[in-house]
C-alpha cells in the first residue's frame, strides 16, 4: 500500500542531489508460506504485474529469499524448499510462476487498463511477439469476464504456464477471473465489453457427506453446446449433455468425501443433536470442473471448489439486548439438500449460563434455512 505512492520520488530526489539516472531496486521482497503456499505465488506475480503497469517503478526487484536458511526459527520464505523441509529444493508454486512471468512478460510493453467495473480491472500489454495480453485476477470473489475480442480463438495461460486454446463464438469470449492472476494472449482485432455467453449460479458451494447439491447453468447465445462437468475424489461424476438456448438445473450427488467422516443422516427426516463447544472442521475443498464446448473447441471452463459440511451448523454468541440484560443467541443451519431436521442444541458453555440451561430445542429447520434463537 506504501511502496507505488512513495517509489516516483525516489528518481527525483536522487536528482536534486545530482545523482539522477540511477536504476531504482527493491530488495528483499516477498511473502512467506504462512500466507499459504498458493498466496505466495499469488502476491509475488501480482507485484511484479503491477510494477509494469504502473511505469517500472522498479527497474530491478530483488525476491526474498531464493530458499529459506535452514537453521531454526525459520521463516519459510524462498521459491524453493530448503534443504530441511520434506522435499528438499522442490520448486514451490511462487518459482513456477516467476518462469511462466519471465517466459510471457520478457519485453512486453505495458498499453493500457481497462475498468471492466468497480472491482475490476484488465491490463492489456503488447509482448515481444506482437501479440496482445490481457491479464487479470480477482482480490476477493470470483468475477465473470466477457469480451469481443473480434478473433476466433486466443491462448489462456494459468498462473504457472499451463496453456489451453479456448474460441470465441462470433469473436466474443467469457473467461472465470478468480484470485490466480490469468493471461488472455492473442491478436485481438477489438477489446470492447460484452454480454455474458452463459452464467453458472454458483462459484462454490457446500455438501453434506452423502448428500446432494445443485448449480444452475444458462446458456445464452443460440448455439447449441455440449457441457461437461467431472469431479475429484469421491464427488459423484456427471456425465455430459447437450444444450441449446436455455438454462438446466445440474444435480450432483456426493459419496463418502471423507471415509473417517460418520455418515450425516440425510435421505429422509432426521434427529442432530449438536453441541455448541465442539468445532467441527471442514475437509479440504473437493472441486467440480466445468467445461462448456462444441467438439474440439472449448468456449468456457469454470472450477467451482466443494466443502464438506456437517449436515447441521451451529454458531453461538452473546448481544446486548436492553440495560443490563444480555441475550444468548443460537444460530441454527440446516445444509442438507432437502431434508428438514429437528433437534436439541446442547449448551455446555458458558457454565454460568449453562446449569440453568443445559439444552435448547430448535424446532424444525428447512432444508438450507437458518434459524436465530435467542435465549
Amino acid at each position: 500500500g506504501t511502496v507505488f505512492p512513495q517509489t516516483p520520488k525516489s528518481p527525483q530526489r536522487c536528482g536534486d542531489t545530482g545523482r539522477g539516472g540511477r536504476p531504482v531496486s527493491w530488495t528483499e521482497i516477498g511473502w512467506y508460506t504462512h500466507v499459504g503456499i498458493p498466496k505466495q505465488a499469488i502476491y509475488t506475480a501480482q507485484m511484479f504485474l503491477l510494477n509494469e503497469v504502473n511505469g517500472k517503478m522498479a527497474d530491478r526487484i530483488q525476491i526474498f529469499d531464493a530458499t529459506d536458511d535452514d537453521r531454526l526459527p525459520r521463516e519459510t520464505f524462498g521459491l524453493i524448499n530448503s534443504s530441511i523441509d520434506y522435499e528438499p529444493f522442490m520448486a514451490r508454486p511462487a518459482f513456477l510462476a516467476m518462469t511462466n512471468f519471465a517466459d510471457i512478460m520478457t519485453d512486453a510493453e505495458y498499453v493500457e487498463t481497462i475498468s471492466y467495473d468497480a472491482m475490476q480491472n484488465l491490463y492489456r500489454f503488447k509482448l515481444a511477439d506482437g501479440k496482445d495480453a490481457l491479464v487479470f485476477w480477482t482480490q476477493d470473489a470470483n468475477n465473470q469476464i466477457a469480451l469481443d475480442l473480434g478473433v476466433s480463438e486466443v491462448s489462456v495461460c494459468d498462473l504457472y504456464g499451463n496453456r489451453e486454446t479456448q474460441s470465441g463464438i462470433d469473436g466474443k469470449y467469457q473467461f472465470d477471473a478468480t484470485i490466480y492472476p490469468q493471461y488472455v494472449i492473442g491478436d485481438f482485432s477489438k477489446l470492447e465489453i460484452s454480454e455474458k455467453l452463459f452464467d453458472v449460479s454458483k462459484d462454490a458451494f457446500n455438501v453434506v457427506n452423502h448428500d446432494k447439491a445443485d448449480f444452475e447453468i444458462d446458456n445464452k447465445t443460440d448455439k447449441t453446446v455440449e457441457v461437461s462437468a467431472t469431479t475429484s475424489k469421491n464427488i459423484m461424476p456427471i456425465t455430459s449433455f447437450t444444450m441449446q438456448k436455455e438454462a438446466k438445473t445440474v444435480l450432483i450427488e456426493a459419496e463418502d468425501i471423507e471415509n473417517a467422516r460418520k455418515k450425516d443422516t440425510v435421505g429422509g427426516s432426521g434427529i442432530i443433536t449438536a453441541s455448541v463447544i465442539k468445532e467441527y472442521v471442514n475437509s479440504d475443498a473437493e472441486s467440480i470442473d466445468l467445461r462448456i464446448f462444441d467438439g474440439e473447441k472449448l468456449f468456457y471452463k469454470k472450477r467451482m471448489n466443494i466443502t464438506c459440511v456437517p449436515s447441521i451448523s451451529v454458531e453461538h454468541y452473546i448481544a446486548h439486548d436492553i440495560g443490563d440484560r444480555w441475550q444468548y443467541i443460537i444460530e441454527t443451519t440446516n445444509n442438507t439438500y432437502d431434508t428438514p431436521l429437528a433437534g436439541n442444541v446442547s449448551i455446555e458453555a458458558p457454565a454460568s449460563f449453562a446449569k440453568y440451561i443445559s439444552s435448547w430445542n430448535t424446532g424444525t429447520v428447512a432444508a438450507g434455512a437458518k434459524v436465530k434463537t435467542k435465549i
